[in-house]
């Protein structure tokens, strides 16, 4: 654990900062590599990832507001301590698939062909920025004893650190999931058989990934109404059910319209 990485004279530079900066760039990284080989325009690239990059942060705090309302009842200046952690992913992700679709038919370029190509920025975005969580002490896991591979936060962590007992290593484990999917993805986009099975495999296969790792979270997760699930679980059975549904629709669509050609 260590939520100040180091110091610019008396300023302090955030852990969980500087790897939302990096997950930031390491997705236009590849999203604009991947632009290149499809023959995009780079500068949609650009814009369309700032605006998603911003909507995803603002979308992921207000889901973590509402997951852990206390906090901010308590301090509300803890509303814009980002550097605390304190994101979502799914909110996020909400927020910058409604910003993208936005941008992308404002500039009437093609829906599904650059949900496909973003797709995988998501996942490379989450991995990068899970291990900023893991600095930061925050998405923490259940207690573990006799865990060989669990971790111990010291006494310095608000939450565990006087426990002294090892936790399952949640950010790892979502680190080690998402950079599967995103090898996954990536092999799909090169032989993918219809427009927009990339992006909905991922929501698909993240869902799956989400509800699992679930199990093994201890931070507070708030409920989803009525199903007993974390709040995180109920996005993903709805994520995972409209994704299968779309994935059938889209592949029926493409069968169709390759006998009628």
């Amino acid at each position: 654990m260590r939520p100040v990485l180091f110091h610019i004279g008396s300023f302090p530079v955030y852990s969980y900062s500087v790897f939302v900066a990096l997950a930031y760039l390491a997705g236009l990284g590849y999203a604009l590599l991947e632009a290149r080989r499809l023959k995009l325009d780079p500068v949609h690239v650009v814009d369309a990832s700032l605006w998603l990059f911003v909507f995803a942060i603002v979308g992921a705090r207000v889901m973590f507001m509402i997951v852990d309302y206390r906090r901010f009842i308590d301090d509300p200046r803890e509303i814009y301590r980002i550097w605390n952690g304190g994101l979502v992913f799914y909110g996020g992700f909400i927020a910058s698939v409604l910003a993208g679709v936005v941008y992308i038919k404002r500039h009437q370029l093609p829906l599904a062909l650059w949900c496909d190509l973003l797709a995988p920025v998501a996942m490379i975005n989450l991995a990068v920025g899970r291990i900023g969580c893991l600095l930061n002490g925050c998405c923490y896991g259940k207690f573990a004893p006799g865990l060989w591979w669990g971790i111990v936060y010291p006494p310095s962590h608000p939450a565990l650190g006087l426990a002294q007992m090892p936790v399952h290593p949640t950010p790892i484990y979502e680190v080690l999931a998402v950079l599967i999917i995103f090898g996954v993805l990536v092999l799909m986009s090169r032989h993918k058989k219809f427009q927009g099975q990339v992006f909905w495999a991922m929501v698909l296969l993240y869902a799956v990934a989400r509800f699992i790792l679930e199990f093994f979270r201890g931070d507070p997760r708030g409920t989803a109404p009525l199903i007993g699930l974390s709040t995180s679980q109920g996005i993903a059975v709805v994520a995972g059910a409209t994704a299968i549904i779309m994935l059938a629709w889209l592949y029926r669509k493409s069968v169709k319209g390759s006998r009628a050609s």
